[in-house]
């Protein structure tokens, strides 16, 4: 029998060939207006997601994504099939405010993956950037995907 892996940046690169079909890929080439807004949070109200699982949604799949430590995410991805892929990555973590966390990594594919999650307002915002011969971008292609970000209890 044969098995069907599929990798986060496999499912990543669905994604985006997706929401690129459906015209709603961002190139990040600074035509995008960003509005920037301070969030005034109260101490009390700081999470602190190391340690615990969030689901990330975005339109084309979810995947859960548990903050093992600052350097180490683990991730898993049930499909449409009911089918489970799942790995560890070695990643960059900030903690930007008190409910807005950055996390980056490096797939060994080369995938990048940039996220910016808001465990407050229940966002997820990724940068999503990976090898193309066919770009003049530096042999790279990338895409915005947004979606939803919920903590688990």
């Amino acid at each position: 029998m044969k098995k069907t892996i599929i990798t986060y940046s496999g499912v990543l690169a669905i994604a985006i060939f997706l929401a690129a079909c459906n015209g709603n890929n961002k190139t990040g080439n600074g035509s995008d207006t960003t509005t920037k807004s301070t969030v005034a949070a109260s101490h009390e109200n700081s999470i602190n997601i190391i340690g615990k699982t969030g689901t990330v949604t975005f339109p084309q799949f979810s995947v859960d994504e548990t903050f093992v430590s600052d350097t180490t995410l683990h991730w898993k991805i049930v499909d449409e099939k009911g089918g489970v892929t799942e790995g560890d990555e070695k990643v960059s973590f900030k903690k930007i405010n008190d409910n807005q966390y950055f996390v980056n990594w490096i797939e060994k594919t080369g995938l990048t993956v940039s996220q910016i999650l808001d465990s407050n307002k229940g966002t997820a915002t990724a940068f999503v950037s990976r090898a193309d011969e066919k770009s003049d971008r530096g042999k790279r292609s990338a895409n915005f995907l947004e979606g939803s970000f919920k903590l688990k209890d």
